[in-house]
């Protein structure tokens, strides 16, 4: 006889008589409890972590980040004139030999930024920001030997917190921006690791007399981690805050500007298309200012501020032009209208140079706000003949070489852009300041 699906298992005593009440058995099962969304991720992170590819990535990660917060900490303990250039080498160079492997992120902010805009699994993220933050406590021991010393971060005597932070934010923003522009686009380049590492070019000659020009929560890790004993630790949780909301507010912009990367379409000329150019270029020009007045701001001159500025231009070229073009001038925009090969309509024109002003006066109420102002005018020994002579000329050559350079340069078009400001900040800053832009 087949047994019943169910077995009697309560008994109930009633007064005067008790009587057998018959309810389902429960089914037994060796399945595991249902994981939680916690367990699920540590589980999903233990299994890639034991994937061989995905331990390359690490390994590459590791080293990249120690290579860059290695190169960081000596900068800061040792320092010299040419250190941003020191670490956005660095950093190029790195993400150059490693970016084929792992992506070469080397940046919890930059990680954060891939992972809001899609480009970086949340297994894989949480991977990576432990290996970096890793590297940077193993960087900083190393560094910590090698010099026997200590660098701090946080405000110095003549800034304050409000200003640190901002600067942390906007420069991380930008070089964020700069990595989901030239790297994470479809359209192959050889520019990309050029892009990134001149971001620490701009950013940390611009703003590293306010903030130290960190832009890495590893980087803050080891230099607030090595200066324990001195200063006290903590700051780096602040610095590590406006960096990753920075890389976060980047991965916004990016994927408002980049419709199409995300399988949205905007038709070419449309009302949609021209508010995505302007934006773009309000953008780059906002950048593009604000390093130009927080390098002449900078207590006692910076000697790099030509090759901060140049390098700015560079990265935010890179960055734009592909969606606007990267003017991020008004007189390059005349010039491109001057030339009558349709490339720009004169109304689209009167809306560039607007947008370019916009992002030009957003970036002075910033560096004044950070740092205070200066005056535009002749320099010392100079009369106004010699502004307006040096303006025309180096005006004149920078927008011939960019109507030449984007006619036949595919790759190499940003780096001659900025290489102008270059040879005339150098040639005549100190006879008009070298701005070649009415922006």
């Amino acid at each position: 006889r087949e047994e019943p699906d169910w077995i009697s298992v309560v008994f109930l005593r009633r007064a005067p008589s008790s009587r057998v009440m018959a309810v389902p058995a429960t089914p037994v099962s060796d399945a595991p409890a249902p994981a939680t969304a916690a367990t699920g991720l540590v589980a999903r992170c233990i299994s890639q972590a034991k994937d061989v590819a995905v331990q390359r990535k690490l390994v590459a990660e590791l080293l990249g980040t120690s290579v860059l917060v290695f190169t960081v900490g000596s900068n800061a303990l040792n320092p010299s004139p040419f250190g941003a250039f020191s670490v956005g080498a660095s950093l190029a160079v790195m993400v150059y030999s490693l970016g084929p492997i792992s992506g070469a992120n080397l940046n919890p902010a930059v990680s954060t930024a891939l992972l809001l805009a899609q480009k970086l699994e949340l297994p894989l993220f949480l991977l990576y920001v432990t290996v970096q933050l890793i590297a940077g406590v193993v960087s900083c021991l190393c560094f910590s030997l090698l010099f026997a010393d200590g660098a701090s971060i946080g405000p110095s005597e003549t800034t304050n917190w409000a200003s640190v932070l901002a600067v942390e934010f906007l420069y991380t923003f930008m070089l964020c921006f700069v990595v989901l522009s030239t790297a994470c686009r479809s359209e192959s380049n050889q520019y990309f690791g050029l892009a990134i590492g001149g971001v620490i070019f701009a950013g940390g000659s611009a703003a590293g007399w306010i903030s130290g020009g960190a832009l890495n929560p590893a980087v803050a890790l080891a230099l607030d981690a090595s200066s324990l004993s001195t200063s006290g630790f903590g700051a780096c949780f602040a610095y590590a805050i406006a960096q990753c909301l920075g890389g976060a507010a980047s991965a916004f912009a990016f994927k408002t500007l980049n419709p199409s990367v995300y399988g949205g379409t905007v038709e070419e000329g449309s009302r949609q298309h021209l508010k995505l150019r302007l934006a773009a270029e309000s953008l780059g020009t906002f950048f593009l200012c604000l390093t130009v007045g927080l390098s002449v701001l900078q207590e006692g001159g910076n000697q790099n501020a030509a090759f901060a500025i140049a390098s700015c231009l560079m990265v935010m070229i890179y960055a734009t032009g592909h969606i606007s073009g990267g003017h991020l001038n008004p007189a390059v925009t005349v010039a491109f209208v001057a030339t009558e090969r349709n490339i720009i309509s004169h109304r689209e024109a009167g809306w560039y140079v607007a947008a370019q002003s916009v992002g030009g006066l957003t970036a002075a109420f910033v560096y004044a706000a950070v740092g205070g102002a200066f005056e535009l005018g002749p320099h010392q020994g100079f009369s106004w003949v010699g502004v307006v002579a040096a303006e025309l000329v180096w005006t004149f050559v920078l927008c011939y070489v960019v109507l030449a350079v984007t006619t036949y340069s595919k790759d190499m078009f940003g780096l001659a852009i900025g290489w102008v400001l270059i040879s005339g900040g150098y040639a005549v800053g100190s006879v008009s300041g070298a701005a070649f832009n009415p922006a």
